[in-house]
C-alpha cells in the first residue's frame, strides 16, 4: 500500500510537470508566431519601400515619405532584436549590472526630453515630469543603462495604450535609501488578474487591442528582470478605461564602479575632420564596410580594409601609416578581441576603437575591461562616430 502510496503522488507530480511544460511550449509557440508577425511588418515595409525607391521616375515628396518609412521600420525592427537578445540574455544569467553615480535632475530631465519627441503627432497627450525633492545636487548610484532602459519601456507601453489623456513621470526618495519612480497613464487600464501576466517573458495580453498595438510583449518582463537586478522592485495598479500606475522602487547605493568617460556628440561638419591619416577597418561584411566608406566619404582620412583580425594585425605589422583602427568584434578567423590584444601588444599607443553589433551593457563593461581605448555600437551614428575618431586621432 505504501508503495503503491508513492507510485500515484509520483504519477501526479509527472502529470503536473507535463502540464506545465505543454503550458510552456504552447505559450512559446503563440510568442514565437506573435513575433514572426512583429518581425516581417516592419521587414515587409523595409524591403517594399526600398523596391519603391529604386524607381527613377519618383518624386522628391515620394521619396522622401519612403526613407522616413524605411527609416522608422528599420528603428523598429532594431528595436525587437534588442529585446530578444536582452531577454536572451537575463534566461542565460548573462547580465549583470554597472554601477556609476547618476545627477538624477540631469539623467530625469534628459530622459523626458528624449521621450518627448516620441510621442506620435496624431495622439494628444499632456506628457510631464514631476520631481519632488529632487534638485542638482540629488544623486542615485546604479546601472544608469538598465535604469534608463527600465523607464524608457514603462513610458513607451504607457503612450502605446493611451490615445487621448495624459502620461506623467513622477520621481520622488520614498526615503534615504529608496529611489521611487511611477509612470501614470491614463490609458485603457489592465484587469487585475493580468497583473502578474504582463511581465511574463512569453506572454501577452490577448484581444484585438493588444494584436492592434503590436510589440513583442517583452519590454515589461525586461524591465523587471533589470529592476530586480538592481535591487528593486516594480508594481502595478490600474483599473480599466482610467489608466495605469507603474511603479519603480530601487535602493541607492553608496558603492560604485567608476566608468570611463563616454565621448559626446559633435557638431562639426564633416570636411573639418582629418589630415590625410590612414585607418584600418576591420570589418567582413560587405555592406557595413561600404557604409562606413559613404560616412568618410565627406572627410579627409585615408581608409583601408580588413575582412578579419588575422588581416587586420598584419596590416599593422607592415604599415606604419595606420594611425587608428576601428575593429569588429565578430569576425572569422580571429576575433576582435583577439586582434586586439596582439595589435596593442605590437604598439601600445595605436587607439583601437570597437564596432559593435552587441549594445548590451554587459558587453560594453566587457569592452572597458579590455585593450579597447573606446567602443561604439552598430548602427553607427555618423557624428558619433566621426567625433570618435577624431577624438583619439589627436590625442
Amino acid at each position: 500500500m505504501q508503495l503503491n502510496e508513492e507510485l500515484v503522488a509520483a504519477n501526479q507530480e509527472l502529470y503536473l510537470a507535463k502540464q506545465k511544460a505543454e503550458e510552456r511550449d504552447k505559450l512559446k509557440s503563440a510568442f514565437l508566431a506573435n513575433l514572426s508577425h512583429e518581425i516581417r511588418t516592419p521587414m515587409n515595409a523595409i524591403l517594399g519601400f526600398s523596391d519603391l525607391l529604386a524607381d527613377k521616375d519618383i518624386s522628391y515628396e515620394h521619396r522622401s515619405e519612403y526613407v522616413n518609412i524605411v527609416q522608422k521600420s528599420g528603428k523598429h525592427l532594431l528595436g525587437i532584436i534588442n529585446d530578444l537578445i536582452d531577454v536572451s540574455k537575463i534566461e542565460t544569467g548573462q547580465v549583470s549590472p554597472y554601477y556609476s553615480e547618476i545627477s538624477l535632475q540631469t539623467f530625469l530631465k534628459d530622459l523626458y526630453n528624449t521621450l518627448s519627441v516620441t510621442i506620435p503627432e496624431d495622439k494628444t497627450i499632456d506628457f510631464s515630469l514631476e520631481l519632488h525633492d529632487i534638485d542638482s545636487s540629488s544623486k542615485i548610484i546604479s546601472d544608469e543603462v538598465k535604469l534608463r532602459q527600465i523607464i524608457i519601456n514603462l513610458v513607451t507601453n504607457a503612450l502605446k495604450f493611451t490615445e487621448t489623456g495624459f502620461v506623467k513621470i513622477v520621481c520622488s526618495y520614498r526615503d534615504q535609501s529608496q529611489l521611487e519612480c511611477k509612470v501614470i497613464d491614463s490609458g485603457v487600464g489592465i484587469a487585475e488578474q493580468y497583473y502578474s501576466v504582463i511581465f511574463d517573458r512569453f506572454r501577452q495580453i490577448e484581444g484585438d487591442l493588444a494584436i492592434k498595438k503590436g510589440g513583442s510583449g517583452l519590454g515589461l518582463a525586461i524591465s523587471k528582470a533589470y529592476a530586480e537586478m538592481l535591487g528593486g522592485t516594480i508594481t502595478v495598479s490600474s483599473e480599466i478605461g482610467k489608466g495605469s500606475t507603474f511603479t519603480l522602487s530601487i535602493p541607492c547605493y553608496n558603492e560604485y564602479k567608476k566608468p570611463k568617460k563616454h565621448i559626446k556628440k559633435s557638431e562639426h561638419d564633416e570636411n573639418y575632420f582629418g589630415n590625410n591619416e590612414t585607418i584600418l577597418v576591420a570589418e567582413d561584411d560587405d555592406i557595413n564596410f561600404y557604409y562606413l566608406t559613404k560616412i568618410m566619404s565627406k572627410t579627409n582620412y585615408k581608409i583601408i580594409r580588413a575582412l578579419n583580425g588575422e588581416e587586420a594585425v598584419t596590416i599593422v605589422k607592415n604599415n606604419p601609416d595606420v594611425k587608428l583602427v576601428l575593429m569588429d568584434i565578430k569576425m572569422p578567423k580571429m576575433n576582435g578581441y583577439e586582434a586586439t590584444n596582439i595589435i596593442r601588444s605590437l604598439d601600445a599607443s595605436l587607439p583601437v576603437i570597437a564596432q559593435t553589433a552587441y549594445a548590451l551593457s554587459d558587453e560594453q563593461d566587457k569592452i572597458r575591461q579590455t585593450n579597447f581605448t573606446d567602443y561604439i555600437s552598430k548602427p553607427l551614428k555618423r557624428d558619433v562616430l566621426l567625433s570618435l575618431i577624431k577624438k583619439h586621432i589627436n590625442s
